[in-house]
């Protein structure tokens, strides 16, 4: 079926609409990143006090082993998504691939955030 300039245009706009239902844009993924990486990093700070984010890591693993880690892990990953324009094919190999483990990485930022809530953040 061959289409006109104008169900093509329609095609895309339904394309786009579907993504930002989804949040399955890159650009959507990649900002989720860094916003759910900001939510453990402010729960963090009024767990252990005002320090660098570099500083947290040790901080949170004198609280709990593994800790440390995860919460150096989702840093890591939350400055490549922001900084690095080929982080999707370095972290993913594709947008289809990180289509697919995306929502296991928000999973666990969620797990590690609600961790810091139940150790006495709030």
């Amino acid at each position: 079926m061959v289409l006109d300039e104008k169900q093509r245009a329609r095609l895309l706009l339904a394309e786009r609409l579907l993504e930002l239902a989804e949040h399955s844009s890159e650009a959507e993924m990649r900002s989720s990143l860094s916003r759910i990486y900001y939510a453990v990093y402010h729960v963090a700070i009024a767990l252990v006090g005002n320090m660098s984010h570099g500083e947290i890591p040790l901080a949170l693993e004198g609280k709990e082993e593994g800790l440390g880690e995860r919460y150096k892990r989702l840093f890591e990953l939350r400055n490549r998504a922001d900084y690095n324009p080929a982080f999707v094919e370095q972290e993913f190999v594709d947008l289809a691939n990180f289509k697919i483990q995306f929502p296991q990485e928000i999973e666990n930022a969620r797990s590690l955030y609600e961790r810091l809530l139940q150790m006495g953040a709030v």
